[in-house]
C-alpha cells in the first residue's frame, strides 16, 4: 500500500482526489478456491479499508461480463433470458462495508483506539455527525478463534459507557474460508434475485472499563469472519 499511499499523496498535491479504477482478488476472471469463496469476501473488506487508509476516496471492484469467478452479482442468460441475479461471496463483503462506512465516517488512528494483531485486523470508524463508533474487526485466520479487546483513548463517562452491539459476517461449516454458501451478514442472507432471507441476529457485548479508567469491549472472533461492532455516543 505504500506505492498507493504515495500516488494519493501526488494527486492531492495537484487537488485532485484518487480512485482505484479496478480492483479484484485475482486478475483475469478470478481464480477457484480464490475468488468464489467466502475468503473472497473477507478479503474484499479488508481490501476496501486498505485503500481508504491510503486516502483514495473509493475503490471499483471489477465484476467483468457479469460471469467471471470474482463476480459479486452474477447474471447469465438461460434460452436469451436473462435469469435473476445470484449474490456471491464478494457481495457479503462489500455490504459490510458500506454498513460501516456510511455518509460522515472518519478512520480513526491508533492514537484514538488500539486493538488488532497478527492475523485480526481491527478499523474503527467515528461518525462525525452522531458521533456513533462503528468497529470492524476481521479474522482472516483458517482455524483460530480469539478473543479481541478494543480500547478507546476516552474515559468512562465520556459518552461511551454503554454495551456494544455486533453483527456478524460467518460462513457455516468446517473450513469457512473455502465456503461458497452459507454465508450470513447479521444472521441475513440473500437468495436467487437478492431476496432477503433469515433473521436478524445481533449480540450485545458489555463495556468493561480498563484499570486506568478507559473504555473498552472484547470481542470473541471466530475462525474466519467479521463483525461490525458499533456502540453509541451517549453523549
Amino acid at each position: 500500500m505504500n506505492n498507493l499511499r504515495a500516488l494519493v499523496q501526488t494527486s492531492q498535491g495537484f487537488g485532485i482526489p484518487l480512485r482505484i479504477a479496478e480492483m479484484n482478488t485475482v486478475s483475469n476472471s478470478g481464480r477457484v478456491g480464490v475468488s468464489n469463496v467466502f475468503a473472497a469476501a473477507l478479503w474484499t473488506l479488508d481490501g476496501c479499508f486498505e485503500v481508504a487508509a491510503t486516502g483514495a476516496v473509493g475503490v471499483n471492484l471489477h465484476q467483468g461480463s457479469g460471469q467471471n469467478l470474482y463476480t459479486a452479482i452474477l447474471r447469465w442468460y438461460n434460452q436469451n433470458v436473462l435469469s435473476p441475479p445470484v449474490l456471491r461471496p464478494p457481495f457479503y463483503g462489500m455490504l459490510m462495508f458500506q454498513q460501516a462506512v456510511k455518509a460522515g465516517s472518519k478512520l480513526l488512528g491508533t492514537t484514538q483506539i488500539s486493538g488488532g494483531s497478527g492475523v485480526i485486523k481491527v478499523w474503527p470508524l467515528v461518525d462525525v455527525y452522531d458521533r456513533e463508533l462503528r468497529i470492524v474487526v476481521v479474522n482472516k485466520h483458517p482455524s483460530e478463534a480469539g478473543s479481541q479487546t478494543l480500547t478507546l483513548n476516552l474515559l468512562v463517562g465520556d459518552g461511551y459507557d454503554s454495551a456494544a452491539e455486533v453483527s456478524r459476517l460467518v460462513a457455516r461449516g468446517e473450513d469457512p474460508l473455502s465456503a461458497t454458501s452459507s454465508i450470513t451478514i447479521g444472521g441475513l442472507y440473500y437468495a436467487v434475485g437478492g431476496v432477503e432471507q433469515g433473521e436478524e441476529v445481533t449480540e450485545i457485548v458489555p463495556m468493561t472499563p480498563t484499570a486506568d479508567g478507559r473504555v473498552s469491549w472484547t470481542i470473541y472472533m471466530p475462525p474466519g469472519s467479521a463483525a461490525l461492532v458499533t456502540v453509541e455516543c451517549q453523549k
